[in-house]
């Protein structure tokens, strides 16, 4: 998620539903275990709704029916992903004093548990498999969800792995993941954002050079259009850093046709554990670098359940101000694995 608890507090903006539900695709749905909720609640978490918000996405996409379109109000597919990467933390290791054996377990059920929910609704919801990608384990958890569940690809979570942009081990074990990515078709989940002080714009190129640049036909979605939620200066200076990258990729005739940046939680409607609401300043910058890099790239995503999709597509439409034109492309666009809109 935006961050690495925001889903304990409260929902960020209010639900109503927004026009075309039924053909919107959220690309950033996160699912969690009911084994899952119960740990964390066991760490002191106060979850804000019912355990069936955190655990099912009947609420999004309906009764599991493989022979009926989607009903009146519901989403038309979701992009499901794991926080199985939770239990490689130290706050999650330590109080539920988890073994390698028992953490990697217990990162097992989270993936198997997401591949099965997907299972339910097929041709409308696939499943990532996520990983801490610096634990020992995360290789052959990456090729057992690919093997064994079919997963469609895979989620890496930067900050929450203590990802260093300026380490050439870190930077290897991503290239490696990203060569198995393209190799394979998988799609590539990246909560870029390392929430190191010591970041910057240079790191940033740094990651592109080596994780990226060899890898043309990846599919990559950026989460979080960079960052860890709302659209400060930093969130900017990255994603500014990754569209000048695919503006000298264009020039040399080398379109990256695979590069995604997901919008989920990049609008805050009101604090959310330590993230303060999106100022007018930010969301008048947000409105500007929609205009300038057009949305061909973006993807529509809301950060379920921190945020209700079907109140943050209106919300996030009407604080931008942005064009019919670019919204009509920014909803329509899929990621491999979803088949066109019915209207495009």
């Amino acid at each position: 998620m935006a961050l690495l608890l925001v889903l304990l507090g409260t929902p960020g903006c209010d639900s109503a539903q927004g026009p075309d539900v039924s053909s919107l695709v959220d690309h950033h749905v996160h699912l969690l275990s009911p084994q899952l909720v119960k740990d964390w609640k066991a760490l002191g978490a106060n979850f804000s709704r019912p355990d069936s918000a955190y655990t099912s996405v009947v609420t999004l996409l309906g009764p599991p029916d493989s022979t009926s379109p989607p009903r009146p109000g519901m989403l038309g597919g979701a992009v499901l992903v794991p926080m199985a990467h939770a239990y490689s933390r130290d706050d999650f290791r330590g109080p539920l004093r988890l073994t390698l054996a028992t953490e990697q377990q217990a990162v097992r059920r989270e993936n198997d548990y997401v591949a099965a929910e997907a299972a339910r609704y097929p041709g409308r919801a696939i499943a990532l498999c996520g990983v801490d990608f610096l634990r020992p384990y995360a290789w052959n958890e990456i090729q057992r969800c690919r093997r064994e569940l079919g997963s469609a690809g895979i989620k890496l979570h930067l900050g929450s792995a203590g990802t260093d942009l300026r380490n050439a081990g870190h930077l290897a074990a991503l290239r490696r993941i990203a060569e198995l990515a393209e190799a394979e078709r998988l799609i590539l989940l990246i909560h870029f954002d390392p929430q190191s002080d010591r970041a910057a714009v240079a790191d940033v190129d740094r990651f592109i050079e080596v994780v990226l640049q060899p890898f043309p036909e990846l599919t990559v979605v950026i989460a979080h259009l960079g960052g860890s939620g709302s659209y400060g200066p930093w969130t900017r200076a990255i994603l500014g850093a990754f569209y000048a990258w695919l503006k000298v990729e264009d020039t040399a005739g080398r379109p990256r046709t695979g590069v995604f940046f997901d919008i989920s939680a990049a609008w805050l409607a009101r604090d959310s554990e330590g993230l303060p609401r999106t100022s007018g300043q930010e969301i008048e910058a947000l409105s500007e670098d929609l205009v300038r890099y057009g949305t061909s790239r973006l993807l529509f995503g809301s950060d379920y359940p921190v945020f209700d999709p079907k109140g943050y597509a209106p919300g996030f439409r009407r604080v931008t101000g942005i064009s019919p034109e670019a919204w009509d492309t920014l909803v329509h666009n899929r990621v491999p694995g979803f088949p066109a809109s019915p209207s495009r």
